[in-house]
């Protein structure tokens, strides 16, 4: 069920401040879409690496220099994404992690991936490609289970404050 808020009953929510943006995908159509979405919410740049080991080498080995990375899921490799997903969470990358993927399509795969990706790997948000697909629109829908601090210049509400 796609409406204008709702993504399989989870209300979406409002596009994170951005900052520096990584996106990590191997599909042209889908990493054109990330990317142009981020530059119209005010990305200060972005980024585009086509394969997790690519990603992996813009973040380096402190995760330093972005403010969100955007991850596919399957690439050169099935899984390939949680590659660049680990990486990011073994340096303690403290800005704003999300995935990108099909496999959020299906009811059961959103419901069974909001924990896997909130809960297990640590993530802020699940981007689903149907509404890019369908109608050109990123949602960002918040993880379970993801609560960490955020750098004051991340946090949209303090910016607005």
């Amino acid at each position: 069920m796609v409406s204008a808020n709702l993504y399989h009953g989870r209300r979406a929510a409002p596009t994170p401040h951005l900052g520096r943006v990584l996106v990590v995908d191997d599909n042209d159509h889908y990493g054109s879409a990330l990317a142009a979405h981020a530059e119209d919410h005010d990305a200060t740049e972005v980024l585009r690496a086509r394969s997790a080991a690519e990603g992996i080498e813009m973040l380096g080995p402190d995760c330093r220099g972005y403010d969100t990375v955007i991850t596919d899921i399957s690439m050169e490799r099935e899984l390939a994404g949680l590659s660049v997903i680990a990486h990011a969470n073994r340096c303690r990358f403290g800005g704003v992690l999300a995935t990108a993927t099909t496999a959020l399509d299906r009811w059961y795969g959103f419901r069974f991936n909001q924990v896997v990706f909130g809960f297990i790997h640590r993530t802020d948000f699940m981007i689903p490609k149907r509404p890019i697909r369908r109608e050109g629109r990123v949602l960002w829908i918040p993880s379970w289970g993801r609560r960490k601090a955020r750098p004051a210049h991340l946090d949209r509400t303090a910016r607005e404050a």
